[in-house]
């Protein structure tokens, strides 16, 4: 990599100094002056997607009640409460996770979409962590379906999350094994509910 450089940078056709921006030799004037500041560079931007499949033990109708209680949702996420609800229908939330050593607690004012007939619903999320070293936005989705291939349901869900500031790096390089960790826990305890909602659970031993 070239030799590191520092002059001062314009913005535009403003003939006002803005900021001094470290530069590399080579780099175009332009690229210079669109580069970020060394303050900005301490935000760090990340995207997560997630795409899961659950497979429940019980039909799609009680799975669908059950994902469509945001009491009944929180009691199967690991780390999860519930707080005020508000006029407007969003709620606040709580989520304690886990990155290792480190152990991170997001707050957040959540809204519920549903659609009954088709069985989908919609969760939109904005927050912080306690500490304010994290700020995200989260878009997810979930349809509930009959399973393809035994008795049973399958929930499809999808999502994005944006994370910034400077924790972001670190939830991103661990989302992976937590998010799958997540939903094999989220798993096991919805069937679990189901089963106790609905004692005739279904199995593939049933005609």
């Amino acid at each position: 990599m070239g030799r590191l450089l520092v002059f001062p940078a314009y913005a535009g056709i403003h003939k006002k100094l803005v900021h001094w921006i470290p530069a590399y030799t080579g780099m175009t004037k332009r690229a210079a002056i669109l580069a970020p500041s060394p303050k900005s560079r301490c935000l760090t931007l990340e995207m997560i997607e997630i795409s899961e499949r659950i497979d429940v033990p019980a039909p799609p109708r009680p799975v669908w009640e059950l994902l469509s209680q945001p009491t009944a949702v929180v009691e199967c996420v690991p780390g999860a409460t519930l707080g005020e609800a508000h006029e407007d229908g969003t709620f606040d939330g709580n989520l304690v996770v886990k990155f290792g050593p480190a152990k991170v607690t997001f707050r957040a004012r959540i809204a519920l979409e549903l659609d009954e007939a088709a069985m989908k619903g919609k969760v939109t999320a904005r927050g912080k962590d306690n500490q304010g070293g994290a700020r995200f936005t989260a878009a997810t989705s979930f349809t509930v379906m009959e399973h393809p291939e035994k008795p049973g349901s399958t929930i499809l869900i999808n999502g994005e999350t944006e994370i910034a500031g400077k924790l972001a790096g670190l939830v991103e390089s661990g989302a992976k094994i937590v998010i799958k960790r997540m939903t094999a826990e989220f798993a096991e305890r919805l069937a679990a509910r189901c089963a106790t909602a609905n004692p005739k659970t279904v199995t593939d031993d049933d005609d």
